[in-house]
C-alpha cells in the first residue's frame, strides 16, 4: 500500500536508508537535500520504506502544485525493490488530489508507458568511471583532447583550492547574466545546500588558474549512490579562451578513475551543453518528466 505523508510524519531516518540502498538512489532525494530546496516538502511511501517518492510542492493563488525544485534534476521513485511500469503508475495515481498541476522530473528508472499523457523526455549524459583513466581517455573526442592539450600549454593549473563564492561570481559574471530565473536568493539557496552536504564529505570544489594565479573556471561537483554530479560551474571569458573547463572536467575523470563510479553531467537539452559532455565518451541517459493539468478550465487555458 502506498502511504502520503506530510514533513512531519516522515521518519527521516528510514527515509534517508531507502535512498541509500536504492538501486537508483539519487543525492538529490537525502531529506537533507530536500529541506533546503522544499522545506516543506511531503511523500509517498510504499510497504514501510521498500520504495518511496518525495513531493516537492506549493502554494500559489490558493492552488497546490508540484515542481521540480531548483538545484535538481531528477526525482520520482526511488526503490530498494525491483520496479516496473505499473508500481511507478500507482505511485502516480496516489498522488494527493490537492495537487492541481503537476509539472516534475522522474529519474531515469522509472519507466513509464510511450503514450503516457504529458510525458516527455530529456537528456542527461553519463560517463562510467570504472575503466583506468588513459582506457577512458581513448574515448574522448579528438577537439576534447586539443583543448585539454591547449589549456596546459596555457600553464592552466586545476586545483581544489578555491572558494565556492568565486565559483558563483564566475557564473553570475558570465552566463548567469542571461538566466532571468536565478535571483540572488537562489545563489544564498546553493550556498547552504553545498555547506549542507560539505559537512557530510559529499562535495568536492576545482578551481582553474592561469599561469600568475587568477581563477579563470571553477567547478563544484556532489557524490553519493556512487555518483558524481556535476551540479554547478562558473567560467570567464579568460577561461574560455584556454579551454579550462575541459581541463577541469578531466581532472575530476581522472580522479575518480578506476572507480565503481559515473559521472553525471546533469544534462542537458541545450544542443551546445550536450555536446561538450558527449565529447568525453559520455552516453545519453533520458529521464521523463510529466505534466497533469487539473486546474479549473479557464486558468487551465492560460496554463
Amino acid at each position: 500500500m502506498i502511504k502520503h505523508l506530510k514533513n512531519s510524519e516522515i521518519d527521516i531516518a528510514l527515509w534517508d536508508e531507502c535512498i541509500t540502498k536504492s538501486f537508483n538512489g539519487l543525492v538529490y532525494a537525502y531529506s537533507f537535500y530536500l529541506d533546503v530546496v522544499c522545506p516543506n516538502w511531503e511523500a509517498l511511501v510504499y510497504e514501510d520504506y521498500k520504495a518511496v517518492m518525495p513531493l516537492t510542492g506549493n502554494k500559489k493563488y490558493g492552488i497546490n502544485y508540484l515542481f521540480t525544485p531548483i538545484f535538481i534534476q531528477q526525482l520520482g521513485v526511488f526503490s530498494t525493490i525491483k520496479t516496473d511500469v505499473d508500481l511507478i503508475f500507482k505511485f502516480i495515481k496516489n498522488i494527493p488530489k490537492k495537487y492541481k498541476f503537476i509539472e516534475i522530473n522522474l529519474n531515469s528508472h522509472n519507466k513509464l508507458p510511450d503514450d503516457f499523457p504529458g510525458k516527455k523526455l530529456n537528456n542527461n549524459y553519463e560517463l562510467d568511471l570504472i575503466e583506468e583513466y588513459q582506457k577512458i581517455k581513448k574515448r574522448f573526442s579528438e577537439n576534447t583532447l586539443r583543448n585539454i592539450k591547449k589549456a596546459e600549454n596555457f600553464g592552466v593549473i586545476v586545483s581544489n583550492n578555491v572558494e565556492l563564492k568565486s565559483i558563483i561570481n564566475l557564473f553570475r559574471n558570465d552566463r548567469g547574466k542571461d538566466v532571468e530565473n536565478l535571483k540572488d536568493e537562489h545563489y544564498f539557496v546553493f550556498e547552504k545546500l553545498y555547506g549542507k552536504l560539505e559537512r557530510r564529505g559529499l562535495t568536492i570544489k576545482l578551481g582553474a588558474y592561469n599561469e600568475v594565479g587568477n581563477l579563470i573556471a571553477g567547478a563544484a561537483v556532489f557524490y553519493s549512490n556512487n555518483k558524481i554530479t556535476f551540479i554547478f560551474s562558473g567560467n570567464s571569458a579568460e577561461g574560455k579562451k584556454k579551454s579550462a573547463m575541459f581541463l577541469i572536467v578531466s581532472t575530476i575523470i581522472e580522479s575518480f578513475s578506476g572507480k565503481n563510479m559515473i559521472l553525471d553531467f546533469e544534462g542537458s537539452n541545450n544542443a551546445g551543453l550536450a555536446k561538450f559532455y558527449k565529447s568525453f565518451g559520455s552516453i545519453n541517459c533520458q529521464y521523463p518528466s510529466i505534466q497533469i493539468n487539473k486546474l479549473p478550465l479557464p486558468i487551465r487555458w492560460v496554463k
